[in-house]
Order: C-alpha cells, then structure tokens, then sequence
C-alpha cells in the first residue's frame, strides 16, 4: 500500500507541479518586475484545490460501478457540480474583478486536479490485487494528466471570468469542456471496451488543447487588457 500512496503521488502530483510553473513563470519574478499574484495566495489556493480534490476522489470512489447509463449520468452531475464549486470559490468579494484571481484559478485547478488523479491511481493500484501492467500504468498516467489538464484550465477559465465581472459565460464555458471530457471518459472508467484506447488519447489531447488555449490566448488577452486600461487611466 505504501509503494502504491508514492506512485499515485508521484503520478497525480508531478503533471500539476510542471504546468504551474510552465502557466505560471512569465507572470512573476524574474519575468517580469512585479508579479501578477501574490505568491503566499498561489499556494494557499493550491492547498484549497489539494483539499477539496481529495473530497472529490473520494465521493467518485463511492459512485464507482455501474453500467454506461449511471457513468453518463454521473459525467454529467459531476461536471456542473465541479465547476460550481469552483465558481463559488472564485467569485467570492476578495477575488472580483481581479486580475490576480485568473492565476488563484490556475492552481486551485492543479490542486483540485492532483489530488482527483492521486486517488484514481491509489484507489484502482490498491484495488488490483494481481499487480499491475505497463499498459495499466500508461492508461494511468494518461486519466492523471487529463484530469490535471481539465480541472487547471476550467478552474482558470472561471477565475478569468471573475476577473473579467462576467462569470456567467465563462462557468458555462467551463462547463462544457469538462463535460465533453467526462463524456470521452465514460469507456475508460467503465473498462470493457477496446473504444477506451481511442477515447483515452481524445480526452488528454483535447483537455490539453484546451489548457493550451486558456494559457496562450485567454490569459494574454487579460493581462493585455488590464494593463492597457492601467495605462489609460496613468495618462489621465
């Protein structure tokens, strides 16, 4: 059991650690003069995301089983119910209307999405009693970095709203994607069909497409803007 607590650790966390800093470093010192975010806010919100990740792992873990009818119902439940809660944290007073609260978003995600990849492997790698493949692994680490990739970008993309005072588009954006990934996932978690090996790569391609999209278009174009409103109002 200890051997399988470190490797899902180091599965679940390593892919949320990388892309912070990869999301993170052209925001903060030595990039840039003055930082975006106040770093102590970063961590506590990943601490955040940690926490409730481990809430969310467990309640999938309960809900796990079934037949594909209860796994699409379940896609779906857990898509809105996700990204609310992240919409609820996010659009508290302090982070209205923020230009900070897109990064706060970036690691609540990878905290949220560690800690839900960690206890899929540690709960499937405990369960199987018969040892475990390589190709059990790939298709492990694959979940670990589709899930890190979904929750970091959706979490991102409903801080963005919040920064931006229009949260209701964004959440609904959110919700989307997360949806269509859970959906791609539905084979995978169910495990009876040769289809998970095409939905799997689906799902981490276009959970990745869609961080890459959020990180290189929708955070520039914030940044962009705020400052150009900085510089209007400096001129004034």
């Amino acid at each position: 059991m200890n051997n399988d607590m470190f490797i899902a650790g180091a599965i679940g966390f390593a892919p949320a650690i990388l892309l912070m800093f990869y999301t993170l470093k052209n925001y903060t010192y030595p990039a840039v003069e003055r930082p975006f975010f106040d770093d102590r806010k970063v961590f506590f919100m990943f601490a955040v995301g940690i926490i409730i990740g481990v809430v969310l792992a467990t309640v999938h873990y309960i809900f796990e089983g079934g037949d594909a009818y209860a796994y699409l119902l379940f896609a779906i439940l857990f898509a809105l119910a996700e990204e609310l809660l992240k919409f609820m944290i996010l659009n508290k007073r302090g982070f209205l209307q923020r230009i900070d609260t897109s990064f706060y978003g970036v690691t609540l995600g990878l905290g949220i999405g560690s800690t839900t990849a960690f206890g899929v492997v540690f709960f499937t790698l405990s369960g199987n009693s018969g040892g475990s493949d390589v190709v059990q692994y790939g298709i492990l680490i694959l979940v670990s970095v589709g899930l890190v990739l979904l929750h970091g970008a959706t979490a991102t993309t409903i801080g963005i709203g919040s920064a931006r005072g229009t949260p209701w588009p964004f959440l609904t954006q959110s919700i989307m994607v997360h949806l269509a990934f859970n959906l791609l996932m539905v084979p995978v978690y169910l495990g009876e069909s040769p289809l998970e090996f095409i939905s799997l790569p689906l799902a981490v391609v276009f959970a990745g497409l869609y961080y890459r999209y959020v990180k290189d278009t929708m955070i520039p174009d914030l940044v962009s803007e705020a400052l150009s409103r900085m510089k209007h109002a400096s001129k004034r």
